[in-house]
């Protein structure tokens, strides 16, 4: 519901600010699968997904699949989203927090960015898994 709710905000955001085709980008291929009408969707999303179906259908909108670590400045942008009380927008880079800053000059100049998920009870030591 969540994930739902935020892509149709900011569809709603880049509709009203950018004119011309908008490529949408999220790591939750459910609902890029839904929006692209290949799934049936689940009843507690239906209406959000048929707005932004709706809306998309009249601008040109692209949904698109990507790994959550490809996305890094937005996962970034929208932590920090989640942890304001207030609405705000970002129209240049200074503005942003350090943080979010730092991040975006990483991807700026092609860094890749990675996430490791540790196994319960292993560890590695001289590239020798030990369980």
């Amino acid at each position: 519901m969540a994930e739902a709710k935020a892509i149709l905000k900011r569809i709603l955001l880049c509709r009203d600010r950018i004119k011309g085709n908008i490529i949408v980008e999220s790591y939750s291929l459910f609902h890029v699968t839904l929006i692209n009408n290949k799934l049936k969707p689940p009843w507690e999303i239906r209406l959000i997904l048929e707005h932004i179906q709706e809306i998309s259908y009249d601008e040109c909108f692209t949904f698109v699949h990507i790994y959550r670590e490809v996305n890094m400045v937005a996962d970034m942008l929208a932590n920090l989203g989640e942890s304001l009380k207030d609405h705000v927008v970002f129209n240049s880079l200074t503005n942003c927090p350090h943080h979010v800053r730092a991040v975006v000059l990483l991807d700026r100049e092609g860094i890749p960015n990675f996430r490791f998920k540790p196994k319960r009870n292993q560890f590695v030591v001289n590239d020798v898994s030990n369980g």
